[in-house]
Parts: C-alpha cells; sequence; structure tokens
C-alpha cells in the first residue's frame, strides 16, 4: 500500500508591500488565506534602491539589522510535492513582479527563498528539486552582503535566516514551510554598508519621490505593522 506524501502548511513571510500593495490584491485573494496572519520577528531594513520607486529604498533581510517585525500568511494550498512548491514560488514571484506567473522564482535582483519551520522535515523530494532549480540560477547564494553578514539566500534556495517567532507569545509561528522574496540591497561604499537612516529619508525627499510620494512605502508599512529597529530614526 502507498502511503500518500505529507500535507505541510506552506505561507509567505512578508516583509513590505506585498501584504498592502492594492496591486497584489488579486494575488493575496487567490492565493493566502488572509484570516490566517502572523505577527512575527525577523531581521530586516531600508537596503534595496528600486528603481520602480524613484530610487527610493525597500525591505532586505540582514543579518546585521536588529530585529524587526513583519507579517506571515498562510496560502490557501497545502504542499506534497515538488510541483505544489513550484507553484506558490512562481505566483509569489509574480506578484513581486507585479505581473503574471510565467515559471520563474528569481532574477539578477532578488529571488524566492524557501525557509523551513525545523519540526517536520521537508520531504527529501521536495528538499532535492527545490535545491536543484536553485543552484541553476545566478542570484542564490549570491546576495550582497556587509562584513559579519552571509548572503540571504544560499545556493539551495534557503533563506538564511533565525526561525521566525511570533512577537505577542515567543513561539514558533505554526506553518511547516515558509517562502519570501529576498532582493539585493544596495551596498556602497569600502567595507560595503548599508545607507543610513538619513539616506533613506533623503531619498524619500528627493524631486520625483516627493511628486509620487514614495514615502507612502513608509508609512504603509508602519500602518500594517511592518517595522524595522531604525525607524525612529
Amino acid at each position: 500500500m502507498m502511503i500518500p506524501a505529507p500535507r505541510l502548511r506552506i505561507g509567505v513571510l512578508i516583509i513590505g508591500s506585498l501584504y498592502w500593495d492594492e496591486r497584489r490584491e488579486e494575488w493575496r485573494r487567490s492565493r493566502l488565506t488572509m484570516r490566517e496572519v502572523y505577527d512575527v520577528r525577523a531581521r530586516i531594513r531600508y537596503g534595496r534602491r528600486s528603481i520602480g520607486r524613484d530610487d527610493t529604498y525597500t525591505m532586505v533581510f540582514s543579518e546585521k539589522a536588529a530585529e524587526g517585525q513583519v507579517k506571515v500568511v498562510r496560502c490557501q494550498h497545502d504542499i506534497s510535492t515538488p510541483a505544489d512548491l513550484n507553484v506558490e514560488a512562481e505566483e509569489l514571484w509574480g506578484a513581486e513582479r507585479n505581473a503574471s506567473p510565467d515559471g520563474s522564482i528569481a532574477s539578477n535582483w532578488g529571488c524566492v527563498a524557501l525557509a523551513c519551520n525545523g519540526s517536520r522535515p521537508i520531504p527529501a523530494e521536495v528538499a532535492r528539486e527545490w535545491a536543484n532549480r536553485a543552484r541553476g540560477q545566478s542570484c542564490y547564494g549570491t546576495i550582497p552582503h556587509i562584513v559579519g553578514e552571509g548572503s540571504a539566500v544560499s545556493y539551495e534556495g534557503i533563506l538564511q535566516i533565525a526561525r521566525p517567532v511570533i512577537v505577542a507569545t515567543g513561539e514558533p509561528v505554526p506553518i511547516d514551510l515558509l517562502i519570501a522574496t529576498a532582493n539585493k540591497p544596495t551596498l556602497t561604499g569600502e567595507p560595503l554598508s548599508y545607507a543610513t537612516p538619513e539616506a533613506i529619508a533623503a531619498a524619500w525627499r528627493s524631486g520625483p519621490a516627493v511628486r509620487n510620494d514614495r514615502v507612502k512605502y513608509f508609512r504603509n508599512n508602519l500602518a500594517h505593522g511592518i517595522s524595522t529597529f531604525e525607524d525612529d530614526r
């Protein structure tokens, strides 16, 4: 008798506008369970200059950042096969790009990464196929970082962060697998460093960013409970 593959709960670790941007509403409606949302701790910062936001800063994972608060939202469909995981990753990457899914999960500026709960092992086939897919793409394992950090994502496509815990209780989030988009930070100087809070604020005060009210990215994050250790500065 064949034993069916275990069904694993999967969710999305969201560190920015995927949670609130109206352009991602269809993805949230069709793929996520918005009634199962967790506020969790994660090490994040404003670290990537985005051309699409008039060269202002968006969120990245950063091992050297202090903890901030982000969201985990459970997906509507559990997974048990590599194909199931690929569907959720491709849908997420489509939402990140504000485009229809096209079978991709990475580009030269970021990628979808996988994080494991730890209490339930990933089926060997799922882990193997995910790693094989990641190894074939240049973004994995090559995300820039400062001295004292490692790349935010491994060559096998695994997000290199501490296991997320719920802010209110300190308990691990009750989801077996997480996926997230990890984008490349904009680092400058020698040695490489992240932008200061002053530089981040100054970018929101520049010409096109002012006209297009790009600081609303920061304000909307705060309004929806997404915050970093540098927000007050």
